[in-house]
């Protein structure tokens, strides 16, 4: 089966190559935001959590929990990092994939022309 010349043949995935490059920033970008609001913000994070414990006279409980649940929103910060940085270069590798497939797709439509 030959192709004419002009037809596009992987419009589609160029396309979905320059969604899953827009898709990697995306994911990086909000991961950065998210892991650095966790790690900067988890003491104050704590102290408003404890603050109801506080304020009904359980001051051992909450100086119990406070350094445990700050250890725990800094330890979420750095997984939602790594996590972050993991999906985007998965992300960003499917992209140059779907790149090289859809190349090979078009020298492939071209090679048919010829023959």
């Amino acid at each position: 089966m030959t192709l004419p010349a002009s037809i596009p043949v992987s419009r589609g995935l160029h396309m979905l190559r320059i969604v899953l490059y827009v898709l990697a920033g995306l994911v990086l970008a909000l991961g950065l935001i998210a892991s650095l609001s966790l790690m900067t913000s988890a003491a104050n994070m704590v102290a408003n959590l404890v603050l109801p414990l506080q304020l009904m006279g359980a001051e051992v409980a909450s100086n119990l929990i406070a350094p445990m649940l700050t250890g725990f929103f800094t330890n979420l910060g750095i997984f939602t990092l790594v996590l972050s940085f993991t999906l985007s270069a998965l992300l960003y590798a499917l992209g140059r994939l779907t790149g090289y497939i859809a190349a090979l797709e078009a020298r492939i439509a071209q090679l048919e022309v010829k023959s």
